[in-house]
C-alpha cells in the first residue's frame, strides 16, 4: 500500500495520515516534519522567509524528488508539493496513489485564520483565499481518488469517508456489472467495458451495477453549489465509475471535451415557466435533444475501451427520432477509425426535420437507413441482431468487429444522464428557489424509461427528489402499468403522435427498475412471459415496491398536448416542444407543495411542421428558447442517405455484412 495524501494546507492531511497508519498498521511520514525540515535543518517558515515563494517551490520539489521513501506506507504531502512536477511524477511512477482530501475552501480558510498560519507559499503577496483557489488546479491534475468532504465536516467525518472510499478504490470488484436476468452470480460478473461494448447482457437482460453506488450526503452536495455543469459532472462520474475502469484524469478530459460545444454556457439552463414550475432545458447540444448530454460523452468511453482491447465496433441504433442524430453527432465527432455506425429510423412517426438531421449527416463510417414501420419494428430488429451468433462470428472473424448499441439499453447512456439531475437540483438551490435538502418533484416525458430511470438513480444517490412523474402520450402503456400493474401489449397498436420520441410500447429500461425492486429471478420470469404471451401482471404487493412511494404516472392526449403548446406560448412567450408539452400537461395533474421540474427533452424546432399551427407567429420571431443553430444549419444540407428496407432480419443481416466489409477494409 502506497498512499500519498494531497490537499490544501489545513485540510487535515497529517491527522488523517496518522489515522490511516494506525488502521492499516503501516508507517506514516509527514513531508514537512519528517523530510523537508530534516533535510534543510530549519523550519518551513524559516526556509520560506529565506528563499521567497518561487525559489522555495524549486527547493521543495528538489528535496522531495531526492528523498528516500519507504517501500510502502502513508505520505502526508505539503499543500504546495503538487505544484512541482518533478517530485510528483517520481512518486506516481513509483506507484503511489494520490488521495485528494477535497475539503471546502471555506472550511480550510476558517481553520487557517483561526490557527494564524504564516508559512504558506504565496501568502505574502496575495490573499489567502486566492492562494487556496490557485492550488486546486494542481490537486485536480494529480489525484487518483477524490475524497469529497461535506461543508462543515470535522476530521472524524473526513476519516470515515477516506476509509469508505479507499475500500471502494482497492476493490475493483465493487465496480462490476451483472445481467438483470441472471443476477449476482460470481462467475457472471462483468467489467464496465463489457457493459459498454456488449449491448445486451447475457440471458437477454441488461447490464446493471452489481453493488449499490455510493450516495452523496447533503453536506457533500453543498459542494456542488455555484459550480459549472462540467465540474458537477466530474464529481458525479468519479463516484459511479470505478477508477480501475476510467481514472479521474480521463474523466476530466472527456467531460471537458463532451460539453465544450454546447450552445448555452450553462449546458443545461433551468428556466421558470410559472410560479413553482421549472423547465430544465436539455436540448442545447449539437443535435437539439437530451440525448446529446450522454452521447457527447459515451462515445469517448467506447473509443477508450476499444483501443485497450484492440477491437472494432459496429454501433447499431434504432431511433424514434432523437437518438439517431445524437448518435451521429457523438460518434461522428469522437468515433475514430475503429467504429462504424448504422442508424435505423422508422418511416412512420418521425418529423421531417428529424429525418433531415439524420439523412444529411455525411461521414464515411456512417450509414442511415429507413425501415418501413414504426419504432418498435426498429427496436425489435436491433434486439434480434444481438441474438444472431453466426453474424457475431462473421463480424469477429472477418473484421474483428463486435456489435454494440448506443440506445438507452446501453449502460453508457445512463451514466451521464444522472449528472443533469444533480445539476438541475443545484441550479434551483443556487437561485434560492429551494433550500438545500428541500424536495423537488420531477416530471419526465417517457417512452423507453431511460430518462426517468436516470432520475430515479440520481434520487438513490442523494438528489432530494420527491415525486417522480412518468408522462406518456397516447402510447400510454407505462401510465397504465404503474396504475394497474399490467404490462399488456396484446391489444395495443402503436399510435403516431406529434411527440414521436415517446411513441414506444416496449419500454426497455423498465426492466432495470423492476430488477432493482424485484430481483433477477422475477425479472427473468416476467420478460420470458412477455416474450411468449405479450403480457405480464404484478401483484399489488410487488407494485408497491415498484412505485417505491414516489412514482406517479399519467398521459396526455394529442389535443391536450396542442392546447398546452398554445397556452404556454400565449401566457409566457415560451415555445415548448411536443414532448415537453406532454410533460407539462401530466406534471400539472401531480403538483404538490414542492416545486416541480419538467425535463424539456428537445428543441421545439425539430417538430416545427407539427406545432407551427399552435404558435401564432413565424418561426424567425421566436426568441424563447433561442433558435438552435445546429438544427438550423442541417436544413440546407444535401440528403445523402436514401436507402429504405423492410423490417426483415435477413435483409438487415445482409446490409450489415456489406456495410462492415466496405467500411473496415484493412486489418487492425
Amino acid at each position: 500500500m502506497k498512499i500519498a495524501l494531497i490537499g490544501l494546507p489545513g485540510s487535515g492531511k497529517t491527522t488523517i495520515g496518522q489515522k490511516l497508519s494506525s488502521r492499516f498498521g503501516t508507517e506514516c511520514r509527514d513531508v514537512d516534519d519528517d523530510i523537508l525540515e530534516d533535510v534543510w535543518g530549519c523550519t518551513i517558515a524559516e526556509k520560506l522567509s529565506e528563499l521567497g515563494d518561487d525559489k522555495f517551490l524549486e527547493a521543495e520539489d528538489d528535496a522531495l524528488f531526492n528523498a528516500i521513501y519507504p517501500e510502502e506506507g502513508i505520505l502526508s504531502l505539503t499543500g504546495s508539493n503538487p505544484i512541482g512536477d518533478k517530485a510528483m511524477r517520481r512518486l506516481k511512477e513509483a506507484g503511489w496513489i494520490f488521495v485528494w482530501l477535497d475539503v471546502s475552501r471555506e472550511d480550510v480558510l476558517e481553520r487557517l485564520q483561526m490557527m494564524k498560519v504564516d508559512r504558506i507559499v504565496g501568502q505574502s503577496s496575495s490573499t489567502l483565499k486566492s492562494v487556496l483557489e490557485h492550488r486546486i488546479q494542481f490537486y485536480q491534475k494529480w489525484f487518483d481518488l477524490r475524497i469529497l468532504c461535506g461543508r462543515g465536516w470535522d476530521l472524524s467525518q473526513i476519516e470515515e469517508e477516506v476509509f469508505a472510499r479507499l475500500n471502494w478504490y482497492m476493490n475493483p470488484k465493487l465496480g462490476k456489472f451483472l445481467s438483470t436476468r441472471i443476477g449476482n452470480v460470481q462467475d457472471k460478473l462483468f467489467s464496465l467495458d463489457d457493459a459498454l461494448l456488449s449491448g445486451l447482457a447475457p440471458g437477454g437482460g441488461l447490464f446493471m451495477p452489481s453493488g449499490g453506488m455510493s450516495s452523496f450526503s447533503l453536506a457533500q452536495m453543498s459542494r456542488f453549489a455555484h459550480l459549472p455543469y462540467q465540474e458537477r459532472a466530474k464529481m458525479v462520474l468519479e463516484n459511479v465509475i470505478h477508477p480501475a475502469d476510467i481514472p479521474p484524469c480521463t474523466i476530466n478530459s472527456i467531460v471537458n471535451a463532451a460539453y465544450s460545444e454546447f450552445y448555452d454556457p450553462k449546458v443545461v439552463p433551468v428556466k421558470q415557466l410559472e410560479d413553482g414550475l421549472f423547465l430544465a432545458e436539455l436540448f442545447h447540444g449539437p443535435s437539439g435533444s437530451f440525448k446529446d448530454l450522454a452521447l457527447q460523452l459515451t462515445p469517448q468511453l467506447v473509443v477508450n475501451f476499444l483501443k485497450t482491447r484492440n477491437e472494432r465496433s459496429l454501433i447499431l441504433v434504432a431511433t424514434s427520432g432523437d437518438t439517431g442524430s445524437a448518435v451521429l453527432e457523438g460518434f461522428g465527432r469522437f468515433g475514430g477509425d475503429n467504429i462504424a455506425v448504422l442508424v435505423m429510423f422508422p418511416t412512420k412517426g418521425i418529423s421531417s426535420r428529424q429525418r433531415q438531421q439524420m439523412t444529411s449527416f455525411q461521414k464515411s463510417n456512417v450509414k442511415v437507413v429507413a425501415v418501413e414501420g414504426d419504432f418498435d419494428d426498429c427496436q425489435n430488429l436491433v434486439k434480434k441482431m444481438f441474438q444472431q451468433e453466426s453474424l457475431a462470428s462473421f463480424l469477429k472473424d472477418a473484421h474483428n468487429v463486435k456489435l454494440n448499441t448506443a440506445n438507452s439499453i446501453n449502460w453508457g447512456r445512463l451514466i451521464p444522464q444522472m449528472v443533469y439531475h444533480f445539476h438541475t437540483y443545484m441550479e434551483l438551490v443556487d437561485r434560492n428557489a429551494i433550500e438545500l435538502g428541500g424536495k423537488v418533484d420531477l416530471c419526465i416525458p417517457s417512452g423507453n424509461f431511460g430518462n426517468i430511470l436516470s432520475g430515479l438513480l440520481a434520487k438513490s444517490l442523494g438528489v432530494p427528489y420527491g415525486d417522480m412523474v412518468v408522462a406518456s402520450n397516447e402510447n400510454n402503456i407505462l401510465a397504465d402499468f404503474f396504475k394497474t400493474g399490467k404490462y399488456d401489449l396484446r391489444k395495443r397498436c402503436l399510435k403516431q403522435t406529434i411527440s414521436p420520441a415517446i411513441d414506444i410500447l416496449v419500454s426497455s429500461n423498465l426492466e432495470r427498475w423492476l430488477f432493482l425492486q424485484l430481483g433477477a429471478e422475477k425479472v427473468a420470469a416476467l420478460y420470458g412471459k412477455l416474450k411468449e404471451e405479450r403480457y405480464f401482471e404484478l401483484s399489488e404487493e410487488d407494485m408497491e415496491l415498484v412505485r417505491s412511494g414516489c412514482i406517479k404516472a399519467g398521459w396526455s392526449g394529442e389535443e391536450e398536448c396542442k392546447e398546452e403548446l398554445i397556452q404556454t406560448a400565449i401566457q409566457s412567450g415560451y415555445v415548448l416542444d411536443p414532448h415537453t408539452s406532454v410533460g407539462v400537461v401530466v406534471g400539472r395533474r401531480f403538483r404538490t407543495d414542492h416545486p416541480m421540474v419538467v425535463m424539456s427533452t428537445a428543441h421545439y424546432s425539430k417538430f416545427w411542421s407539427d406545432i407551427k399551427d399552435c404558435i401564432n407567429k413565424p418561426e424567425n420571431e421566436i426568441s424563447n428558447p433561442p433558435e438552435h443553430l445546429g438544427i438550423k444549419s442541417c436544413l440546407t444540407k444535401e440528403v445523402v442517405h436514401k436507402e429504405e428496407i423492410q423490417p426483415n432480419l435477413e435483409d438487415l443481416i445482409s446490409l450489415v455484412k456489406q456495410f462492415v466489409s466496405s467500411t473496415f477494409t484493412e486489418s487492425l
